[in-house]
């Protein structure tokens, strides 16, 4: 091998090594509202234009672990700021979801049951916010009857939401591995959703939960609903 040829292995193995080096870094760069915020707007921007994109498991640990304080809502910000804020985070991580669930497979991973449990948390603000909200309302307003539709409407999604969840929990997924993840989230955020609602819409979502278990055999299946049903 001439010394020329030497010279351009030895460039290549470190623009190797430089480029593992720094993809590790980015792997476990810490996150921060902002950062995550920055990234997550990015990620979303590319499967809207149909471009391919990585997720940082990082980033998806920090949204789930961090549901209380992630997206970043500033102090003392009234009812349109705080949606404004919470709306887009919501939508966002639902698309990144359901890109991530567009091919069959037999179970999900582990970061796409956070970003599922991290939906269900996000719920959970969403629903006191728009609780908030129409209790603000005066009856005598001229919009009050569509602003109580599309209020509606939303416990209508968020049903939706539910149902879906524990679908892929109970009677989809086979990974035992993301059980602890899935479950212990569901019984974290539903009781927390379903008691925000108003009281028939919480009998009738209730209703509907528990029609999702007729007809199954699944032992498992039946102890780890059953349990989750008590709790509502």
């Amino acid at each position: 091998m001439t010394t020329k040829n030497i010279i351009k292995l030895i460039l290549t193995q470190l623009l190797i090594l430089i480029s593992i080096e720094s993809f590790s870094q980015d792997i476990h760069k810490p996150y921060d509202n902002q950062k995550a915020t920055v990234e997550l707007n990015g990620i979303a921007k590319k499967i809207k234009n149909g471009l391919p994109y990585k997720i940082n498991p990082n980033l998806v640990q920090y949204i789930y672990t961090q549901q209380d304080k992630f997206p970043e809502i500033p102090a003392n910000s009234n009812s349109r700021t705080k949606m404004g804020i919470l709306a887009p985070t919501y939508a966002k991580i639902n698309l990144i979801l359901k890109s991530q669930l567009n091919q069959p497979q037999d179970s999900i991973s582990k970061e796409q049951a956070m970003l599922a449990a991290s939906i269900g948390y996000q719920s959970i603000k969403i629903i006191s916010l728009s609780n908030d909200f129409i209790k603000s309302l005066s009856k005598d307003s001229y919009n009050y009857k569509t602003r109580v539709r599309g209020y509606n409407q939303g416990i209508k999604g968020l049903q939706e939401l539910l149902t879906g969840y524990i679908s892929m929990t109970f009677l989809e997924n086979k990974n035992q591995e993301v059980d602890d993840i899935l479950i212990s989230s569901l019984r974290n955020f539903a009781p927390k959703i379903i008691n925000k609602f108003p009281e028939d819409k919480k009998e009738h979502t209730i209703e509907l939960l528990k029609a999702l278990i007729k007809g199954k055999e699944d032992i498992r299946l039946k102890n780890e609903f059953t349990n989750f049903m008590e709790l509502l």
